[in-house]
């Protein structure tokens, strides 16, 4: 099974060191079980850990970018991905643990968007899950069809996804902020 851990981020967070927790604490934990990583950022920006898309390196461009990371992940026949932002902490074990679902995290329901897992803690995604996902490219709509966000792609995937029939399943495992500031 093969498993990438898909973190966007950008070149604003990696001058600033936003990224450095992740790669000092748990991504050598990733590595050490065999999982792949990389932070996707947009135009404008290298570095060893790091796949340049082609897409805006802002928050307003994170749909393109999740879309093109997950492209990414498929054009190198990775099984999962576990999509995440850069402030995010999880246990590489326990992901791959979790892996055999197809669209798998901590689910929300929003009172125009509907039901999606939440990207603040992650979520993971099937290759079935992910080859959906590329090939829509409806936008993210409110419940009355009015234009949505353009960054909330955690939202923008559950209706890709349920187009397709695929619901997200909910995990307790998956949180979005820890009450006591510690995972």
């Amino acid at each position: 099974m093969k498993l990438l851990i898909a973190i966007s981020s950008c070149q604003v967070y990696e001058v600033s060191g936003l990224n450095t927790p992740m790669r000092k604490t748990w991504l050598p934990d990733a590595e050490a079980i065999g999982v792949d990583h990389k932070f996707f950022h947009g135009r404008g920006t290298t570095a060893k850990d790091i796949v340049v898309i082609n897409c805006e390196d802002t928050y307003m461009g994170l749909i393109d970018k999740f879309r093109a990371k997950i492209k990414w992940a498929l054009d190198r026949d990775y099984d999962f991905v576990f999509t995440c932002l850069a402030d995010c902490y999880a246990r590489p074990e326990r992901l791959l643990a979790a892996c055999p679902r197809t669209y798998f995290g901590s689910v929300y329901t929003h009172e125009t968007y509907g039901s999606y897992c939440q990207g603040g803690a992650g979520f993971i995604l099937s290759k079935e899950a992910c080859s959906v996902l590329v090939k829509d490219n409806l936008p993210l709509r409110h419940r009355d069809g009015t234009m949505g966000d353009y960054w909330s792609e955690d939202a923008w995937a559950g209706q890709a996804l349920l187009r397709a029939g695929i619901t997200p399943e909910h995990s307790e495992d998956f949180k979005v902020w820890m009450p006591h500031g510690r995972p």
